[in-house]
């Protein structure tokens, strides 16, 4: 675990750098950001997340399991080999892609941890890095909210929720004919689960001219909407476990049917605090941000999820689409607040993401500070060699 604090550290300092050559109005800043040095540290920030993840256990989450597919599994001599993987299942373009790497790059464990890494996690952060009002504080809560660790644990879903994420800008512009075939031809050939996101863009785009107090109070909605779900459930649960059976959760079915749990209180607290951030400061965001209504959508997406979690493990595993987008949606609220309480926002969300961190890693998971999740090289090893 120190290794991972190390991790936390290290970026949150390249991060802050790079944040304050972008928006500080020192002289000395504005000449850096003139030079763009400021893409250096960005830059350094992914290169440190990418060199973490491949040095990462393979006893950690399920990179064991993805590591011995690759091994063992993916057979490839030819590119025609690496298409074929894709008839494996009803989508597997990510061992498809495992494939290629295999053929063409590496089969040595690091480097194939890395590129992967490298894939997921560089839109991610260029997707920060636009979004976001503070640089730092989004790396930050990516790390402490754990979104990151299901990047080293998820490979398969974690692109599906990179390329949603990237493509936002397809949902605020309603571009379906875009959106529609990217999210059949690329994104649900990841994770059949994305499919999803054919609802959430027509959701998202809701806009009636003679009522809309619909549009605005869609977040509301949402929410009112998995209330009832949640409610009815009972009567439900047989139609969303068939629906189940169609994607990668599958499995889970089962699951769905006899009440198995993917959440908690805790999850849906860490959840709902957003929202309510969001919603309460609408009126110093909204009229700054054109996104602010997919993002706080997207966030009541995120609590629905957690909270019909706590009766179907199903649903939870689709909140870690929505989770991306609340981290932008926070920045903008320490950033739009008013001066006197933009530290005690920072503050808050700082303590607040961080408790749920010790919880999440040190009480649920049981790591302790000597826990081997990463095998870098630290400072003590360079000295010794």
């Amino acid at each position: 675990m120190k290794d991972y604090i190390t991790l936390i550290l290290i970026t949150y300092f390249l991060s802050f750098v790079a944040e304050w050559i972008r928006s500080s109005k020192i002289e000395t800043a504005r000449k850096l950001y003139s030079a763009k040095i400021h893409w250096l540290f960005v830059f350094l920030t992914i290169i440190t997340l990418v060199y973490y993840s491949a040095k990462r256990s393979t006893s950690f989450g399920d990179t064991g399991s993805y590591w011995s597919i690759f091994q063992n599994d993916i057979v490839v001599s030819d590119i025609k080999d690496c298409w074929n993987i894709l008839s494996w299942d009803e989508n597997n373009a990510f061992y498809a892609l495992s494939g290629v790497i295999k053929l063409y790059i590496t089969q040595n464990r690091e480097t194939y941890l890395a590129i992967i890494a490298a894939l997921i996690n560089t839109p991610i952060i260029f997707f920060f890095y636009k979004y976001t009002k503070s640089f730092e504080l989004s790396i930050l809560i990516y790390f402490l909210s754990t979104s990151f660790n299901f990047t080293l644990n998820g490979m398969k879903q974690s692109f599906a929720i990179m390329l949603v994420a990237i493509s936002v800008w397809m949902i605020e512009k309603k571009l379906w004919y875009l959106y529609f075939p990217f999210l059949f031809f690329l994104v649900m050939q990841f994770h059949r689960s994305s499919m999803i996101f054919f609802i959430i863009f027509i959701i998202l785009n809701i806009d009636i001219k003679n009522k809309p107090e619909i549009k605005k109070n869609m977040p509301y909605i949402i929410l009112a909407l998995g209330a009832l779900l949640l409610i009815s459930s009972p009567v439900t649960k047989g139609f969303f476990a068939s629906f189940a059976e169609d994607t990668n959760y599958g499995n889970y079915s089962n699951a769905i049917n006899s009440g198995s749990t993917g959440s908690n209180p805790i999850r849906i607290l860490i959840s709902i605090i957003p929202f309510v951030l969001g919603m309460a400061f609408r009126k110093y965001i909204e009229p700054h941000e054109k996104y602010y209504h997919i993002f706080m959508c997207m966030t009541a997406f995120s609590t629905v999820f957690y909270m019909l979690g706590v009766i179907f493990v199903f649903y939870a595993r689709f909140a870690l689409y929505f989770n991306i987008f609340t981290i932008p949606l926070m920045t903008w609220v320490v950033y739009y607040a008013p001066k006197n309480k933009r530290k005690w926002l920072y503050l808050f969300l700082v303590l607040f993401y961080s408790t749920y961190f010790y919880f999440e890693l040190f009480v649920s998971l049981g790591f302790v500070w000597d826990s081997n999740i990463f095998n870098v090289i630290d400072l003590k090893d360079l000295l010794a060699g």
